[in-house]
């Protein structure tokens, strides 16, 4: 296989690099740290299959391999990331990923055995997210059979400590309009507070890929709205 490695950690690049080119055979094309240089080295080298890291410094990962379908390429693409939740999840299911290794496990074992089943054609899903995503395939109140894509982007800001002024801002509404999507969600998932909705989008994985995307505002960190 043709392969292209995405990963902002400059050793853990390196080293899955060498496992799929010195170990096991494959042909390495590039390898780059960024979501801009993926999708540009995607188009330019046309691998069989990208490696991406979800949490890269400059764009989200799903938006990458979005970009990445977009334009084209036929390139299967393995996610690999430190964050395995139920939101990841099912944003992984959503953007039809062909694999997922969640880097809390016995990465580089799991790494070999999904190297081996993509070049057979194979998807390749970590236990931890299969178990994930058969808890909420049977929970008829998981989040995704109660909340609208809308509300979910919401519940992402929220779990970025962001205040409702700030989610107005970012997502040019008006104050009434953000306050109104949070007390309808609270309804939705039967939750009292403020504080229980947060900690709900963050055990959820309801927050932004990096954390260095919280705005400079002044829009966290403050006291949480009952």
């Amino acid at each position: 296989m043709r392969i292209l490695i995405v990963e902002d950690h400059q050793m853990m690049n390196d080293l899955l690099a060498k496992i799929c080119a010195e170990e096991l055979g494959h042909e390495l094309v590039a390898k780059v740290a960024t979501g801009r240089e993926a999708v540009s080295e995607t188009l330019r080298t046309n691998p069989d299959l990208v490696i991406l890291d979800l949490m890269l410094p400059d764009v989200d990962g799903f938006e990458v391999a979005g970009k990445i379908r977009a334009r084209g390429s036929n390139a299967r693409i393995l996610a690999v990331s430190s964050r395995c939740d139920a939101n990841t999840v099912f944003r992984v299911e959503q953007a039809r990923l062909d694999g997922f290794i969640d880097k809390k496990t016995s990465m580089l074992e799991e790494f070999r055995r999904a190297i081996a089943d993509m070049a057979a054609g194979k998807p390749h899903f970590s236990e931890s997210f299969m178990t994930l995503q058969r808890k909420r395939r049977h929970n008829s109140t998981a989040f995704d059979r109660l909340l609208t894509p809308n509300q979910q982007e919401v519940l992402t800001l929220i779990g970025d400590m962001l205040t409702d002024q700030a989610i107005a801002k970012r997502l040019k509404l008006s104050i009434f309009t953000a306050e109104k999507h949070r007390y309808r969600i609270m309804e939705k998932l039967g939750l009292k507070t403020r504080a229980e909705l947060v900690k709900y989008a963050r055990q959820n994985g309801f927050r932004s890929l990096s954390e260095s995307e919280f705005p400079d505002n002044g829009g966290h960190s403050g006291p949480l709205n009952k």
